[in-house]
């Protein structure tokens, strides 16, 4: 029995940045920063009169959102309501995203679902230990055990209060993992954050998700490539289309970066909550432009969840956001987009 585990989160963006001199005169100076928060790292540009670096705060509002919604955290607040703690009160961050989610939630018919933490942990690409191998070996016990973990996912059977912030379940063994959107809406939070320093022309990428706002040192908009899929984590980034945004959000999840190998069978780390193992739908990749971070991450998932011909129907609805989706063909991929 062989297993490989690509360990590597999916990164299907790259953010395309020209090297201009803003030193002379009074042009703006050029600020970059770099780190990490939420076990990945960001980088931040962006353009200011005397160059005031903001570091230190937006560390500590990384660092803040971190113990707010990560479940990698066990004293974070949504680790603690995932263990059953009831002082535990959700705070903006957290009524924030169980309000995005919900809304997510029925607008896809359970296909985004933040309430499927036992089967992101089961299928190993979740928060808790998974011994994996053990779990697939025996397909009549995994579909048991399946059977039984979607009796309690369903963000109908959460509950939450935004006066008191007190969340509930209706199911004992109930989890929350916003992984799915909790990323895009950091990206939002530290955009609000620049906003409240006037400053007007920036870009903020935390692991990928992307926020551009004005126009980068040249006057022009800000430049991002979609990655083509790839075999493994190590094969080169090559780009299937470089574009360019301003006041925008871009973000892509992608299967490819990121499975299991096991017996020659590969199982993506997209679970669909709605039957309880990973999407087979013959969609690689999908990439997501919206005026919001958080919506932009939030329905990259649930494209890659829905697959393409559902996708399609659901942009018809949206007309907010564009969408590039890569699906696999019998001699390779194939690029579908809503804004031609």
């Amino acid at each position: 029995m062989c297993i490989k585990r690509n360990s590597l989160a999916s990164l299907a963006l790259a953010v395309l940045i020209a090297s201009v001199s803003t030193s002379c005169g009074h042009s703006p100076k050029r600020v970059e920063l770099k780190g990490r928060a939420q076990g990945t790292y960001y980088s931040i540009i962006y353009y200011t009169p005397d160059a005031t670096n903001y570091k230190a705060e937006i560390d500590s509002i990384l660092n803040d959102y971190d113990m707010s919604m990560s479940v990698y955290n066990p004293k974070s607040l949504v680790s603690c309501i995932n263990s059953g703690d009831t002082t535990a009160v959700a705070d903006k961050y957290l009524l924030d995203n169980l309000r995005l989610s919900d809304y997510m939630y029925h607008e896809t018919g359970g296909a985004f679902d933040v309430s499927g933490a036992p089967l992101f942990d089961f299928w190993g690409f979740g928060s808790g230990n998974s011994d994996f191998m053990t779990k697939v070996a025996n397909p009549q016990e995994q579909d048991e055990e399946v059977k039984k973990l979607l009796e309690i996912i369903g963000f109908d059977k959460v509950s939450y209060d935004t006066v008191t912030g007190r969340v509930g379940f209706t199911q004992p063994g109930m989890r929350l993992n916003f992984n799915a959107i909790a990323q895009g809406y950091s990206v939002g939070v530290v955009c609000r954050f620049l906003d409240s320093k006037n400053i007007d022309n920036y870009l903020v990428e935390i692991g990928g998700e992307v926020y551009a706002k004005g126009r980068n040192a040249s006057g022009k908009m800000w430049r991002v490539g979609i990655e083509q899929p790839a075999d493994s984590s190590e094969s080169p980034q090559n780009f299937n289309e470089v574009i360019e945004i301003t006041d925008k959000s871009v973000v892509t999840s992608g299967n490819y970066r990121k499975y299991y190998i096991l017996d020659g069978k590969r199982y993506s780390h997209t679970i669909d909550p709605r039957t309880g193992y990973p999407a087979d739908n013959g969609v690689l990749s999908a990439t997501v432009i919206h005026d919001d971070p958080a919506y932009a991450d939030a329905w990259a998932t649930a494209f890659m969840v829905v697959g393409l011909d559902e996708a399609k129907k659901i942009l018809s609805r949206h007309p907010e956001m564009t969408a590039y989706i890569i699906y696999s063909t019998d001699d390779g991929y194939g690029v579908w987009r809503n804004d031609k």
